[in-house]
């Protein structure tokens, strides 16, 4: 995806209705205005014990583009959101899927992901089960190769809070409970090097927010609470470490209050404080930090409730202000999360856009329980709707006097990351919600770097985990808890 294959009008969507052909079920290409290039049919042999059944996702690429490993970088994310094409209910017959996909030029590399669990926007990220992924050629003359796809039927995923200090908490959470939801919530406990033998110690708690799928030992967060630990112990302060799932059936949870979602922000708030205090020996000292979709949730938890928190870190956080991320300078919403909105519109199942619209602009009486902001098939914004986003927006807060005043609260224990080369365009929003913190006379550590949305651990959660554990250390007030 070294160049953009055209713009939003021209985005290749299959998702219109199937049609029998000599028994086998296809699907054929919704043609979007100006489309451009050829339909070639590929057809694609499932492996075995696969369901018969999924949804397709297909993405072409050019041989210059595969050589340059455009299809495997994450830094051309948006851009290949844009020649995403999707096929819902599609069939295998005789072990092998059929359909049709639009190319724009011959030789062509057709990229292919069957998602037969309804894993949704992480499809295209291939899940390691439910997922069937391979590659189709296109030569330059004559029909596609057929392909073989690898991969397995949908499994759980082993249970990852396992470990002689690790505790697994499985809490009752009716506030969360919706439809197709028990509100059943997980928590993964680290418990400190010395907590099994100081009885009288007691420690500060740090909720440690997962990205996007949410899961309480998600791999990314629980790579930092090496780190903190490390470093805790290089400053002598321990602390209780808590990965909080946020996993929801949508995708994730903004930890607000939603008719669709439940009261998200109680169940933080309240019973995870709560449960944690009555069975743990905690100090009222309390710190969030996250990554990603995380790192939002950290500032979002933070600053509802400065009372119960003493800092929060964030890195590359979803967008802290929505109108820097969404729109355009003429007010209009940029053709990448167009894109995006759509194919997860296309996919139907969980997804990053799903989520939001999940939490900010539920509606009982649309086909999927939400609205979107956006018109589809147009492109224009529906205010009302967008709106109702807006007010989600944590930098929208900080324009009342009562959220500035709870913001206030937390002046000088703030810190947010994130790096200019950031493939979801998460660097501006962050930095202009740092600038209106500051604007508010609101004291925050800004710590810009070059790096992606990816990977640099050491270097981009090592000031966090500083700058939150000294400030989680104890005050001389007599508290316990560092060594």
């Amino acid at each position: 995806m070294g160049r953009r294959c055209g713009d939003v009008a021209r985005i290749a969507l299959l998702v219109v209705a199937t049609f029998g052909c000599g028994g086998a079920e296809r699907t054929r290409v919704s043609e979007p205005a100006r489309a451009e290039g050829e339909v070639v049919e590929v057809r694609a042999q499932i492996p075995d014990g696969m369901p018969a059944e999924g949804t397709a996702i297909a993405i072409a690429f050019t041989p210059s583009e595969i050589a340059a490993g455009v299809s495997e970088d994450p830094a051309h994310f948006t851009e290949i959101l844009t020649r995403v094409q999707v096929t819902r209910l599609v069939r295998a017959v005789d072990g092998a899927i059929a359909l049709d996909v639009r190319i724009t030029e011959r030789p062509a590399t057709v990229q292919l992901a069957f998602d037969t669990a309804g894993l949704g926007l992480e499809a295209l990220f291939g899940a390691p089960s439910g997922i069937a992924l391979g590659r189709v050629e296109v030569p330059v003359e004559g029909a596609p190769l057929e392909a073989s796809l690898a991969g397995r039927p949908f499994e759980q995923p082993a249970e990852a809070c396992t470990g002689e200090r690790e505790e697994l908490l499985v809490l009752d959470a009716p506030e969360t409970r919706h439809q197709g939801d028990r509100g059943e919530r997980r928590l993964c406990v680290r418990l400190p090097p010395s907590y099994a033998g100081a009885d009288a110690q007691r420690y500060p708690v740090v909720l440690m927010f997962p990205g996007f799928s949410g899961w309480h030992a998600n791999g990314n967060t629980w790579r930092q609470r090496a780190l903190f630990e490390r470093i805790g112990a290089e400053l002598g302060v321990e602390a209780i470490y808590v990965g909080v799932g946020t996993r929801t059936a949508e995708g994730t949870s903004y930890l607000d209050t939603s008719e669709r979602f439940g009261d998200w922000d109680r169940y933080a708030s309240e019973r995870i404080v709560t449960e944690l205090d009555a069975r743990y020996r905690t100090l009222p000292r309390r710190a969030t930090v996250g990554h990603s979709t995380g790192g939002w949730n950290a500032v979002a938890l933070a600053t509802r409730h400065p009372e119960l928190f003493v800092a929060m870190a964030s890195s590359s956080p979803d967008a802290l202000d929505l109108d820097t991320w969404m729109l355009d300078e003429r007010g209009a919403l940029r053709p990448e999360w167009l894109a995006w909105i759509r194919v997860e519109d296309a996919l139907s199942g969980p997804g990053q856009m799903v989520s939001y619209a999940a939490a900010w602009s539920p509606d009982a009486s649309a086909p999927r329980g939400f609205l979107w902001p956006v018109d589809l098939s147009t492109g224009a914004l529906r205010p009302e709707v967008y709106a109702r986003w807006q007010a989600r927006s944590p930098v929208r807060e900080l324009a009342t006097p009562e959220g500035l005043a709870r913001v206030r609260q937390l002046s000088g224990r703030i810190v947010i990351t994130a790096g200019r080369a950031d493939e979801f365009g998460l660097f501006a929003p962050s930095e202009r919600y740092v600038a209106r913190l500051r604007e508010a006379g609101i004291e925050v550590e800004w710590r810009p770097t070059d790096f992606g949305h990816f990977g640099h651990d050491e270097e981009r959660f090592g000031p966090l985990a500083r700058f939150l554990l000294t400030r989680l250390a104890p005050e001389e007030d007599g508290e316990v808890g560092v060594r």
